[in-house]
């Protein structure tokens, strides 16, 4: 069956990923991929089983799990190859896993699980690295504005035509920049002069974008938290928005959220049904939530 044209880019953008998150902004893409790791726990017999799972489906999409006759275990692959039926169906998979474990021609549904990330089938990695991507683009033009502050403008002039220098600067900066007067340079006329102002690393005019900056980087890393079902409207904010709004976005964050968890709770059920095996899913930030609720309502009663 032929391939979408998404599906034949996809091996190309998470190379590309994989290769942004190993250079300058690691420490930045490591922030939600730890955030999407830390979302569920699996285990098997005490083993705990969350990062092989939750790693392959971050870069892969899906993951496969087995067992197999010498291990007590269940085991968890990646998907080499796979065989679709006409209508696109998963049928056949070979996979592998750590310690050169492979097998070949494993029946969807009867010797191997298949767990997706979610409804879509995408890699999480694909949503997460390009909403990053804009994240840092706007934190890296925040640094450069922040170091172009820093820069010095030199004024030079003398008496009167320096004051007239230094308030026609300071109208013209409106706050951009800081400045430093050099006496040493005596040949300025104005501040206009090319003698008069020297200006390292700064366009005039512009003003400083910092704080929208700021505010249009928080409203992607919203997306990336309602994608992962992390609620990003905070008590705060919930104060000065409508009703309707925060419905909106609680509403966005769960669709996300529970499609992911729908998938891990059908794969609960069917490595218990399909391979006997007893896998364990806590769902972190459900438990969390419980806590918290758990802590409003002994704050209330103890304020009754």
């Amino acid at each position: 069956m032929a391939k979408m044209l998404w599906e034949l880019k996809a091996p190309l953008a998470i190379a590309k990923a994989k290769e942004d998150m190993g250079l300058n902004n690691i420490f930045k893409y490591l922030r939600y991929y730890r955030m999407y790791i830390d979302r569920v726990r699996w285990s098997y017999k005490d083993i705990d089983l969350t990062n092989r799972i939750e790693n392959i489906l971050f870069w892969r999409g899906k993951v496969a799990l087995v067992t197999d006759l010498a291990y007590d275990q269940i085991i968890v692959c990646e998907i080499d190859t796979e065989t679709r039926d006409p209508n696109g169906t998963l049928v056949n998979v070979d996979v592998s896993a750590e310690n050169g474990y492979k097998r070949k021609n494993l029946e969807v549904g009867k010797d191997v699980v298949i767990l997706y990330a979610d409804q879509t089938h995408f890699a999480p990695v694909l949503y997460i690295w390009a909403i990053a991507n804009e994240i840092i683009v706007r934190e890296d033009i925040i640094d450069t504005q922040d170091n172009m502050l820093r820069k010095p403008i030199i004024v030079a002039g003398e008496g009167a035509k320096l004051d007239n220098a230094m308030t026609t600067m300071q109208n013209v900066l409106s706050s951009v920049a800081w400045f430093n007067y050099n006496p040493k340079n005596k040949g300025g006329e104005n501040i206009l002069s090319p003698t008069g102002l020297e200006v390292l690393n700064l366009q005039l005019g512009n003003a400083y974008k910092g704080k929208e900056l700021w505010e249009s980087r928080g409203k992607f890393e919203e997306l990336i938290k309602d994608y992962l079902g992390y609620n990003s409207v905070n008590n705060e904010k919930k104060e000065r928005m409508i009703q309707a709004e925060v419905s909106q976005s609680e509403s966005i964050c769960d669709t996300f959220y529970k499609s992911a968890m729908k998938m891990k709770d059908e794969c609960v059920k069917q490595v218990k049904d399909i391979l006997g095996k007893e896998l364990k899913l806590e769902k972190m930030l459900e438990k969390e939530k419980e806590v918290q609720d758990n802590g409003q309502e002994n704050k209330m009663g103890n304020a009754n």
